[in-house]
């Protein structure tokens, strides 16, 4: 976009020097990247062309194009260029955004999260990214900046499916008018038919890409977390009636050989494993190797348990949100990992990954424990609800892009309400990445220069690039 008033080149300049000073640095510390066992089992999924993990195969073939410190890097690239979005939107006193820059990378959060290798991470600052490109109500259309957006949510979107959600809401900021109210009616439906047809290719590019796209093992990135989201829920509503009967997961029983039989008792002492915290304590391999029961069966089940039973389960669904929302102790929600997972090693070593803490690992980690406090995804939530109210306070139109980053932020944790299945920090990691964007937008906004008054008219956009 063009702003209407534009600070000086040598600002943007500045800027653009003191974030790519930043974001090397950041590199630097993070090298090779902080990798989990999900980082590596994704990774070597994308190796060997086989999903055998639930994750996302975008994720998979990103780590295998990229490798770990690929992938790092690109995650911090998208993070600093959202920065840059950031304060260029927000206008203000040049020397604000100086000092704002650098207080955001270093903020112990993101210092952590930008360099922990993990699809959350590389959705949140992507689709920020994203976002932040849209058009203003202050900006004249430049159709590289619609296509760079609609590319970058396309991949971020790859990786968390759970993004489409973003995607719904900043259609709809285009839709209703936002940045394109002032064009004229066939000028804002060609801008968004651009994005979204942009959108649409690279996300069927991405499929296409994938190299298990007609493997049937790719089933299990989706039934996977189903059936983990269908045990869960079963879970926590046997966890208030004891009594509760499985029809569905038992009526085959019979059929299957009596090692591999889903009994009652079985299937109990599964269940009897629940905790609101995360759906893992429910999955001892040796349970779960013993029984035989289909994803349907589980989808089943859990249909019949929610008719029956509404209240329980929604009583168990707030008691996950008050653990996801870091109500209560923040450390049982694996608020952040650091180093690269040893176990098992086998996995490690067919990659080259060399595994362990480093001495700079091990110094982020001291940060995070002793900044536990700030792992609570409801003070970023709070932030968000505090810039979007402040921003439609003002005149809105000039700030479209954070309004939808904000609400995309907001419905984002709150589709967790329905499909959260553990209370890490991660899961929120977008919405935390929007409130301290809107928090930082809001100091340059409210301490510096008054935003211009929109044009009556809006610049003919014939011939922008």
């Amino acid at each position: 976009m063009t702003p209407t008033k534009a600070p000086p080149q040598q600002h943007d300049s500045r800027l653009s020097v003191i974030l790519a000073a930043l974001a090397l640095t950041l590199f630097a510390v993070h090298f090779p990247g902080q990798a989990s066992y999900d980082t590596l089992a994704q990774a070597l999924d994308g190796a060997s062309g086989v999903v055998t993990s639930n994750q996302p195969p975008a994720m998979s073939l990103i780590l295998s194009l990229l490798t770990l410190p690929g992938v790092l890097a690109l995650q911090i690239a998208l993070f600093a260029l959202a920065v840059r979005q950031v304060l260029a939107l927000a206008g203000g006193v040049t020397s604000l955004r100086w000092l704002l820059a650098p207080a955001l990378f270093v903020y112990p959060v993101l210092l952590i999260y930008t360099g922990i290798v993990w699809k959350d991470v590389l959705f949140a600052h992507g689709a920020a990214f994203a976002v932040l490109l849209l058009p203003q109500a202050t900006s004249t259309a430049r159709w590289r900046l619609l296509v760079a957006s609609a590319v970058v949510m396309s991949i971020a979107v790859a990786v968390r499916q759970q993004g489409a959600i973003v995607v719904v809401v900043a259609l709809a900021y285009l839709l209703v008018g936002g940045g394109l109210a002032c064009l004229r009616h066939m000028a804002r439906w060609l801008i968004i038919m651009l994005w979204l047809a942009v959108f649409l290719t690279c996300t069927a590019g991405i499929r296409w890409a994938t190299p298990t796209a007609d493997n049937e093992a790719q089933s299990l990135s989706v039934t996977g977390p189903l059936r983990q989201l269908a045990m869960f829920d079963i879970g926590g509503v046997f966890k208030r009636f004891p009594d509760l009967a499985f029809p569905a997961l038992t009526e085959d029983a019979l059929l299957v050989p009596a090692q591999h039989r889903p009994t009652r008792p079985r299937i109990i002492e599964q269940l009897g494993r629940y905790s609101p915290q995360r759906q893992d304590f429910m999955q001892e391999p040796r349970i779960d190797q013993a029984m035989w029961i289909p994803p349907g069966a589980w989808f089943t089940q859990w249909r019949a348990v929610v008719e029956q039973h509404p209240g329980a389960y929604l009583a168990h669904r707030l008691e996950f949100m008050t653990w996801l929302l870091g109500c209560h102790d923040p450390t049982k929600c694996m608020p952040f990992f650091l180093g690269v997972q040893s176990e098992p090693q086998a996995m490690a070593v067919t990659l080259g990954v060399a595994t362990g803490i480093s001495d700079r690992a091990k110094l982020l980690t001291a940060i995070g424990n002793n900044a536990i406090f700030l792992f609570r995804p409801w003070i970023y939530l709070g932030l968000s609800l505090l810039t979007l109210g402040i921003l439609l306070l003002r005149r809105k139109e000039h700030h479209g892009a954070m309004i939808t980053l904000q609400v995309g932020g907001l419905l984002y944790a709150a589709s967790y309400v329905f499909i959260g299945i553990a209370c890490d920090f991660r899961y929120t990691y977008f919405s935390t990445v929007t409130g301290l964007f809107g928090l930082a937008y809001l100091i340059v906004l409210l301490t510096g220069e008054q935003r211009p008054v929109m044009p009556p008219a809006c610049e003919d956009t014939r011939g922008q690039r």
